[in-house]
């Protein structure tokens, strides 16, 4: 601070007054040394929140004083930086932060905030010197804090009046402000919604050249369309120009009152899932990525958010544990999704909000899936999304976008006018423009930095070009301070932007020592602008050059230090784990980065995150193998946490691949809960895979185990497994006795607990032993029991529940030939299916719809629903049993709609399907479909009669009831 205001200057400030309320009673009866204590607290507080929003604490007397916004360093948006700290003063992000009276009581503030003329100077006294601050405005702003209510905000209307950000605003009034100049006065109701002009407009000093035609495609395809959303994409090679393109049509949806939301794929190397529509929500409710428990319930209440909503998100994504009891939990990417994109939709009805997603080859799989949403679906009609992506994202971009514009190189007149637009002038040396032109190749970023080194070092002929555009960043990092190249090869190790707190704490410094690095690298085009929240370089591709210049044992260094530094920024840490575990790895603490991929999927696992969960499984693996035998515990964790999740969503070679060996080293350290818990989901890949002997004995080695250890979640994984493993190999009798008995334990307490299974468990089990029924023909009470589970998982709002419920009840009703009242139950379940995401389920829905609409001669509807998912699905993602079922009832809507060939090839292939696996009631199944086709067909045939007694056999055996349809005729092809 004592270089500052050395001379008298003047300067354009916002001022921050604030004064402690109550502070001399506080500390009336304190010794001296405790009440300095206290006083050194709410300084410390003070400045962090001042210095973390950009300014400088310039006078502290007591307990109160100024905080100054754009002096010494010149800011733009100063106003709203000073409007940012007062709010986080009175509201920290974690209550925890606030300090305490010696009796733990909250301290509270009254908070002035004021813009206008001032002037500093430095004033001597007898023990030294201080920063004085002088003129009316001091004196204003100081007046106004004096008028605030306690824990309150007062802002001029001239502070107002320079600030871009949205603020909630309520007009005050008080005596204490009757003589104060500025009015009317406002008090501040909420945190300053951050407008995207700022970052949007600093990073680039000059309008758009070129790529007139890209913008006509864009503003067509983004042109409002009443009954849907507006989307488009913009692709292409990195510094093409894509970023450049988009921001300048943000920058009109700025100019023209839109509000526009600006996102950037995973620039900090933080892919926690579901950050996209987190983020957008928390905007819209001016809110922090990391604001606290309360604050977030708080917001979600008051914008009218229904409480079960609340209670789903609190449980599954913003961890709330203030949040209503969930009556279930979500279960699926598609269901959670779907949760966050209607928040969203609601909080932004009457704005209409303007989407600029960035970098979308870097955002998390589940926030594709709500950016998917948003781009398609009918609850966003009013919203319209711009998005980046590089060429690898080209498949995703088509499937969200509308419109993708594949960016090529710019002509050479478009570059022509960017460089004379660039250099200010025309060019001097036509030879070296020439040259520089054909050296960028139509890449406007390749230019920019060609034309940047020309300038910085005075080139004057082609042979000075640098061959390559790293060549010239590196050039460029020799030309800085030692200490401004130290600062950008650090924080290029973390990635391509990092918060002004961790900065800090990684460099080991503070914002007066930062601040003209800071300049330096802005000037030299590697970082973008002023300090601010952020720190963010140009490009990814000057961080990627600056990065290659760090040696791996400093990077190793870097990346220690920023596990540290993220942790201090970060008291509640559940949204780095990922961010975590990147640098904990870098470092070579393998161990560390284990701890944090735990914690990274035990959260992606409780968010119904699958595709998120099996990246960090896949690199806990890559850790593990490293890591070597001392990994091997963990190795049988990882498996456990993520098994159950990853089969849901067809990923069977990973699971056939790990869940052997980690049954093998969970015996091997000789741990029952473990050796259990891995028999479960082994019998669980081996029923999927249609194993059914193989999963007998493993079903029965986890029951024995799971008895033994007295744990209702492993006895009811272990018991409904080994019912559905009977039922494939046959033995239906003694698979209804255990279900029955399983049944009658699920109940009072039982009936609800979820004992770690993907639905309620007694609904679960109540429509399996209704399915298990059918196969010997007694279906009144198959009925039962159907009805039963759907009434339970009614109750309890669990939509998996439901679909496994209605599933036996349109079986059961096929069964007895109500073909329209099973197409009804059929339809609403396979209406959850799309709409939750049950995707593993869905072919099996799907099939048999097929098959009721057929029967009850909505043939080409059965044929159109069938083929619409057999297009989508090849049977590698789904289980055996699925796949059976739709082949199944896919053919007989096929048969019955005329299309013999295609339709019994279906059938054909099921029946195969059933001989494979060896499953008698599959077989039955099968054999009766194909019967009563053929002979609907008019054929009868050999192969009709062999199926019968085939069919006879099977039944005699195993003690089964074959279905047998009311008289009818197909088609004729």
């Amino acid at each position: 601070m004592s270089e500052y205001g050395r001379s008298p200057e003047r300067s354009i400030v916002t001022l921050v007054a604030f004064d402690t309320v109550g502070s001399t009673e506080k500390i009336a009866d304190l010794d001296p040394d405790d009440a300095q204590v206290f006083l050194d607290k709410i300084l410390a507080y003070i400045r962090q929140k001042v210095e973390s929003a950009g300014g400088i604490v310039g006078s502290f007397h007591g307990d109160g004083g100024f905080g100054i916004f754009g002096w010494p360093h010149s800011l733009e948006d100063h106003a709203d930086r000073a409007c940012e700290a007062a709010w986080y003063i009175q509201h920290p992000r974690n209550p925890g932060e606030f300090p305490l009276t010696v009796h733990g009581e909250p301290v509270e503030f009254r908070v002035g905030v004021h813009s206008g003329l001032v002037g500093f100077r430095q004033l001597q006294t007898g023990v030294g010197s201080n920063l004085d601050l002088v003129g009316a405005n001091v004196h204003q702003a100081a007046a106004l804090q004096k008028a605030a209510p306690s824990n309150g905000i007062v802002i001029s209307n001239d502070a107002k009046a320079l600030c871009k950000n949205g603020l909630a605003l309520k007009e005050y009034d008080s005596e204490d402000l009757k003589h104060v100049n500025g009015g009317p006065f406002h008090l501040l109701c909420a945190a300053p919604k951050q407008s995207w002009l700022g970052d949007i407009a600093s990073r680039y000093p000059f309008p758009m050249v070129g790529r007139e035609n890209e913008r006509r495609q864009i503003d067509a395809a983004l042109a409002p369309v009443p009954t849907r959303p507006s989307s488009a994409a913009i692709l292409g090679e990195p510094g093409i120009g894509k970023s450049r393109l988009a921001s300048a049509i943000a920058e009109s949806w700025i100019d023209d009152g839109k509000n526009v939301f600006l996102f950037t794929g995973n620039a900090r190397r933080q892919t926690t899932p579901f950050t996209l529509a987190k983020t957008l929500i928390l905007t819209a409710l001016n809110l922090d990525f990391e604001a606290g428990e309360d604050q977030i319930l708080h917001a979600l209440s008051i914008a009218g958010i229904p409480q079960t909503h609340i209670a789903e998100l609190g449980a599954s994504v913003f961890r709330l544990s203030d949040a209503p009891e969930p009556q279930t939990r979500a279960q699926t990417t598609k269901q959670v999704a779907t949760r966050l994109v209607q928040t969203f939709s609601a909080l932004t009805t009457e704005t209409k909000p303007h989407l600029l997603i960035e970098d979308i080859h870097l955002i998390d799989p589940e926030s594709l899936d709500c950016l998917a949403m948003i781009a398609s679906g009918r609850d966003c009609s009013h919203m319209v999304t711009l998005m980046t992506g590089r060429p690898e994202a080209g498949a995703i971009l088509s499937g969200i976008a509308r419109t993708v514009i594949h960016l090529q190189p710019m002509r050479v007149q478009e570059m022509a006018a960017l460089a004379s637009k660039f250099s200010g002038k025309p060019p001097a040396n036509k030879q070296l423009l020439e040259e520089t032109l054909r050296q960028a190749d139509g890449v406007p970023f390749v230019l920019e930095q060609l034309l940047m080194s020309s300038q910085l070092q005075s080139r004057k002929s082609k042979a000075d070009l640098p061959q390559t555009v790293e060549s010239l960043i590196h050039g460029r990092l020799n030309m800085l301070s030692k200490r401004a190249k130290s600062v950008v090869q650090t924080i290029s190790v973390v990635g391509d932007e990092i918060e002004l707190d961790v900065a800090m704490n990684l460099l080991d410094t503070d914002i007066d020592k930062l601040q003209p690095c800071v300049n330096e690298l802005s000037r030299f085009g590697l970082l973008r602008g002023e300090v601010s929240n952020t720190l963010r370089f140009q490009h990814s591709i000057i961080t990627a050059a600056c990065l290659n210049t760090v040696p791996k044992l400093k990077r190793k260094a870097v990346h220690k230090a920023a596990v540290d530094a993220i942790m201090a920024a970060y008291p509640q840490t559940d949204s780095q784990f990922e961010r975590l575990a990147f640098h904990a790895e870098g470092a070579g603490d393998l161990e560390m980065a284990l701890d944090y991929l735990w914690l990274a999927g035990l959260q992606a696992r409780r968010s119904a995150a699958s595709a998120s969960l099996l990246k960090i499984f896949k690199r806990a693996m890559a850790c593990i193998e490293e890591v070597g035998k001392p990994g091997n515990e963990r190795y049988v964790n990882f498996v456990l946490l993520a098994c159950a999740a990853l089969l849901q969503i067809g990923e069977f070679e990973e699971m056939k691949r790990d869940v052997p060996v980690a049954l093998k080293i969970a015996r091997e350290l000789d741990d029952p809960d473990k050796v259990c818990g891995v028999l479960t989901q082994l019998a669980m890949l081996q029923w999927f895979e249609g194993n059914y002997r193989e999963a007998l004995n493993t079903c029965s080695e986890a029951l024995t185990l799971a008895e033994r250890l007295k744990s209702p979640p492993l006895i009811f994984a272990a018991e409904i497994m080994n019912a559905s493993v009977l039922h494939g190999l046959g033995n239906v009798n003694e698979a209804i006795k255990l279900q029955k008995a399983l049944c009658d334990r699920l109940t009072a307490e039982l009936a609800s607990a979820r004992l770690g299974a993907p639905a309620v468990p007694s609904s679960m089990a109540l429509a399996f032993l209704g399915w298990f029924m059918v196969e010997v023909g007694n279906y009144s009470e198959a009925q039962r029991h159907a009805d039963r589970a759907l009434k339970v998982a009614e109750r309890y709002r669990d939509p998996y529940a439901e679909v496994l419920a209605r599933n036996a009840q349109g079986r059961i009703l096929l069964r007895q030939n109500r073909a329209e009242d099973a197409m009804r139950t059929m339809l609403a379940a396979k209406r959850i299916c799309d709409s939750e995401g049950f995707d593993a389920i869905n072919p099996h829905v799907t099939g048999r719809l097929a098959a009721a609409m057929a029967r009850s001669g909505s043939t080409e509807m059965a044929v159109k629903v069938a083929g619409e998912l057999a297009d989508k699905t090849n049977g590698e993602r789904t289980g055996y049993l699925e796949m059976f079922n739709f082949r199944l009832g896919y053919g007989e809507a096929l048969v019955r709609n005329g299309q013999h060939d295609q339709g019994f090839e279906q059938v054909n292939a099921a029946i195969s399907m059933a001989e494979q696996i060896d499953s008698p009631c599959l077989k039955v199944q099968a054999l009766s479909i194909r019967i009563v086709l053929l002979e609907m067909a008019g054929a009868k045939n050999a192969q009709a009669q062999s199926d019968r007694r085939q069919r006879q056999q099977l039944c005699e055996a195993s003690g089964l009831v074959a279905w047998e349809p009311k008289t009818e005729r197909v088609a004729q092809s």
